[in-house]
């Protein structure tokens, strides 16, 4: 008991330090569900469990309800431009009794993590700097899990994940390389559980991520460049109305209805030393039957008085998406979800969840 006082207050601490930095970056696109709520990474959102969501809070891996996930990822990203850019990506995670493990996983692109590719050989000539190959390593960390310690009825529980992204860009100018660190904390307070009542469940989260801990950089042949770092912070609530218990939806689905607010703050520090910008993004979702989702959301930043004056920025500023989930929830499920953001910049997500060792023991031992 005493040691999971010291990592609670641990937690605690290293929660407000990062807080009081106040922000975030991103290096890589958001997958289609966080996008879905404005263009960024949110640090928060824990009910998405796709592996390749960890590179915006490897802390998030500690919130997992399933042994195995397997996410992919693709991103037609400035497909209808000269360079025609696509983006692809696959992850898998395992967690069980609170401490998880992910890693690269062979994409739709047949390579292994996040990769770009180009059908332009303009792309790979003329840049000088980027990314085309990334693999992500994450591990988290839920001490109520590792613990078995639920207080207050399970109402407050709280991770922290640490991920290293290796990165190699090759062009003709030479190949170059480096990674970098990112930490993350996720706190969880549930005021109103179905436990109370069946009628509604209600869940906060506060989260924060410090990108390029170690401000490690992207070295090439006679150069290099610092990885963008910095904090990037994030609040989203849930609202579940009426649960499924005791009826005959329960194998599929927890809840008949749901509203979820999603808010995230991103503040770079480009090379950093460079005060850049910020960013602020506010998403909502509407959930039916625990299966499908539409979501909408809005990005802004210091130029919204000039957007105000221009329609196509004010468009491009704003995002919307949809998700489907199917499956038995105590033993698995698929998840997809689409999101799209400005003109034809559309993003897709697929990711698979198991719980292997439930189904073995309850199904196969038996």
């Amino acid at each position: 008991m005493l040691k999971l006082k010291i990592t609670i207050i641990l937690l605690l601490v290293i929660t407000a330090t990062l807080s009081a930095q106040y922000a975030g970056n991103v290096y890589l696109v958001p997958n289609a569900y966080s996008r879905s709520f404005g263009n960024i990474h949110n640090p928060s959102l824990i009910w998405d469990q796709n592996p390749n969501s960890l590179r915006a809070n490897p802390a998030l891996l500690g919130f997992s309800n399933y042994d195995i996930s397997v996410g992919f990822m693709q991103d037609k990203w400035l497909e209808h431009y000269p360079v025609n850019i696509h983006l692809y990506e696959s992850n898998v995670s395992t967690y069980r009794n609170g401490i998880g493990l992910s890693f690269p996983l062979l994409n739709s692109d047949t390579k292994f993590g996040y990769t770009v590719s180009s059908e332009e050989s303009e792309y790979q000539s003329n840049s000088s700097s980027g990314s085309d190959k990334n693999y992500t390593f994450s591990i988290a960390f839920n001490p109520f899990d590792y613990f078995d310690y639920r207080p207050y009825g399970n109402k407050w529980e709280a991770a922290i994940g640490l991920s290293n992204t290796f990165s190699i860009f090759e062009n003709s100018y030479g190949d170059a390389y480096g990674f970098f660190t990112n930490i993350g904390i996720v706190n969880t307070i549930r005021p109103i559980t179905f436990k109370d009542g069946r009628y509604l469940n209600i869940e906060l989260v506060q989260a924060v991520t410090h990108t390029n801990l170690f401000d490690t950089e992207m070295k090439y042949t006679d150069d290099s460049e610092t990885f963008i770092r910095g904090l990037l912070w994030g609040f989203s609530g849930k609202a579940s109305i009426y649960s499924t218990e005791g009826t005959f939806l329960s194998p599929f689905i927890d809840n008949y209805f749901s509203v979820m607010y999603a808010h995230a703050i991103e503040h770079l520090f480009d090379h950093g030393s460079i005060d850049v910008q910020d960013f602020h993004t506010n998403g909502l979702e509407l959930g039916f039957l625990d299966t499908v989702f539409l979501r909408y959301g809005f990005y802004d930043d210091e130029d919204w008085i000039y957007r105000q004056r221009n329609k196509d920025d004010l468009f491009n500023a704003q995002s919307v998406g949809m998700g489907f989930k199917i499956g038995l929830k105590d033993y698995f499920s698929f998840t997809y979800d689409y999101s799209c953001k400005g003109h034809n910049d559309d993003l897709t997500s697929l990711y698979f969840r198991s719980n292997i060792l439930k189904i073995y023991n309850n199904c196969i031992r038996r």
